[in-house]
């Protein structure tokens, strides 16, 4: 008579799975907000580009206000009113403006647990 192995998974391995593939999927649906919330600043930075009434040839801070009121428009329309638009950059460069954006994100997991997410984001703006 031959012995016959026995093959599968043990209870204990299915319980561990589901804990590990439970963790993957709590931590994308903690992340995924963060970086869809990113893109969206991206485009709208882009999307300063179409706007017409950007005066490139008006001091820097003027420059500098009247693009942080046209991002802070398009956030808001985006419902992104929390990215903070403290750290707004504008240089003249060139034929243009080079708009840069730097934040963070802090997302808490549970407890005293959180994750911390730093962006920097630039905008080219060329004179039309």
């Amino acid at each position: 008579m031959t012995k016959m192995k026995q093959s599968g998974i043990t209870i204990t391995g299915v319980i561990i799975s589901f804990v590990i593939i439970f963790i993957i999927i709590f931590l994308a649906g903690r992340v995924f907000p963060v970086y869809k919330a990113d893109m969206d600043v991206r485009k709208a930075m882009r999307n300063l580009q179409q706007h017409k009434e950007i005066n490139y040839y008006a001091p820097r801070t003027q420059a500098e206000i009247q693009i942080k009121d046209l991002l802070a428009q398009q956030l808001q329309a985006n419902e992104l009113e929390y990215i903070p638009l403290e750290n707004l950059e504008v240089l003249n460069v060139g034929k243009g403006m080079v708009v840069t954006l730097r934040y963070e994100r802090k997302v808490y997991l549970f407890s005293n647990i959180s994750l911390l997410f730093n962006f920097n984001d630039k905008a080219e703006l060329v004179r039309q």
